[in-house]
């Protein structure tokens, strides 16, 4: 005879998790009190906000994308008619897939694991009317043993 247990599932209400205040970072008080004022760059044009960045993060990203583009565009091999740059890509390609398939694997775990994670997110960081409220349901599990 078999025999069937219920286990009861605690449901999450990510807005009892997180339960301080939303932070506005429009307002540039709030974005200072996470980055140095002298790193800090904010252009306005007539009271209209053109841009605000990070002068030393955008900086160092562009050096080094560009130094990037720079790379493969200037690489060849006089022995090869391919691009250098395009072999070294391939030698890559081919130890991140050796070497983290297990995280590629383990996301998608994850997202079959994690029932309505889009809208979990959403209400983290979205505002409130982009995701639908969660229904009130009492999840079971149930499992069977076989004699």
């Amino acid at each position: 005879m078999a025999t069937t247990t219920h286990l009861p599932v605690i449901p999450i209400k990510p807005e009892d998790k997180h339960a301080q205040a939303i932070i506005d970072y429009a307002v540039e008080e709030n974005v200072l009190q996470h980055v140095r004022a002298n790193r800090w760059l904010a252009i306005d044009l007539c009271s209209f906000r053109v841009c605000r960045f990070n002068w030393v993060v955008f900086s160092m990203a562009s050096i080094v994308l560009w130094a990037f583009v720079i790379g493969v565009l200037a690489s060849e091999k006089k022995d090869s008619p391919e691009n250098g740059a395009l072999q070294e890509f391939d030698l890559w390609k081919t130890w991140i897939t050796q070497n983290f398939t297990w995280l590629y694997i383990a996301t998608q775990v994850q997202k079959l694991l994690a029932k309505d994670h889009a809208c979990i997110f959403a209400r983290n960081f979205m505002p409130a009317s982009w995701c639908a409220p969660a229904p009130k349901q009492q999840y079971t599990l149930t499992f069977s043993e076989a004699s």
